[in-house]
């Protein structure tokens, strides 16, 4: 998943949509992340 402010670091978009897929870019929300996500994960 990427968020809409990474929408120009967005790699394989044509192959998903060259193959009936479709990218849909998510909205930030406040103290969600990818790296927030692993450290709660790792419960730190």
């Amino acid at each position: 998943m990427k968020v809409k402010d990474w929408a120009h670091y967005l790699s394989g978009r044509d192959i998903v949509e060259a193959n009936g897929g479709r990218v849909v870019l998510a909205k930030m929300v406040e103290g969600r992340s990818t790296i927030a996500t692993i450290e709660r994960m790792r419960g730190g």
